[in-house]
């Protein structure tokens, strides 16, 4: 079974209900950890602001910016981990094993909260320019860079996905992965930037209940994967 799990994350076959299950993966990365409530919090923020400036018109201008800019981001983020994973397979050969289990463990450790690492979120200034739409890329950006940092240690989704791009030896493909990761992650907040709220706090809210359980759970799952890499390399 591990073993299956395992050639699944470094599969090789390349298919749309991979892209998919990516973009599904991203909405509820956003969704169940406690690490994107600022996140919510900095959107509603910026959206308020626009609205208040008299730009409620440009709001869906502005959304598709900052969608831009989260995509962006995190394309970028699939692009590096994918080409150091390619590095890594291609240089040190079967070794890669070894390199790519103790980035497991270190996830699975810190998402566990067995190793005391810390990180603060981007806070949204009510004095953030939103004098144009490029303003709203840069927040979209910073937003997501801020994001990724916290979820990659604390959010056992965002983990394993970075560890699937990693494991991909493909960096086009490996960035394919993170950027439908970034729709769906993105495009719930553009919306909700937009006014076209469809309830996402409340779904986080009732999520919130059983995120405990994916949090341990998804950490656990890292660690089972990380030594199983050191033990089969």
């Amino acid at each position: 079974m591990i073993q299956d799990l395992t050639s699944g994350f470094s599969s090789q076959v390349h298919s749309i209900a991979t892209l998919f299950t990516a973009c599904l993966l991203g909405f509820l990365g956003l969704v169940t950890s406690c690490c994107n409530v600022p996140v919510f919090t900095a959107v509603i923020g910026y959206s308020g602001a626009v609205a208040t400036e008299g730009k409620r018109n440009s709001l869906f201008i502005a959304a598709s910016f900052f969608l831009l800019g989260v995509v962006i981001t995190l394309l970028l983020t699939g692009l590096v981990f994918s080409l150091f994973g390619k590095l890594v397979i291609s240089g040190i050969g079967q070794y890669w094993k070894i390199v790519a289990g103790i980035l497991f463990i270190f996830w699975g450790l810190v998402t566990l909260q067995l190793l005391p690492v810390r990180v603060s979120l981007f806070k949204h200034n009510k004095q953030y320019s939103t004098n144009s739409f490029w303003s709203a890329m840069l927040f979209g950006i910073v937003l997501a860079s801020s994001s990724t940092v916290c979820n990659a240690i604390c959010n056992p989704i965002f983990s394993l996905t970075l560890g699937t791009a990693f494991l991909q030896n493909n960096v086009v493909w490996g960035s394919l992965i993170l950027l439908m990761f970034g729709i769906g992650f993105g495009l719930p907040l553009a919306l909700g930037m937009a006014g076209l709220s469809f309830g996402l706090q409340q779904i986080s809210t009732r999520i919130d209940k059983i995120s405990a359980y994916i949090k341990y759970g998804g950490g656990a799952l890292l660690l089972i994967i990380g030594f199983y890499f050191l033990l089969t390399y």
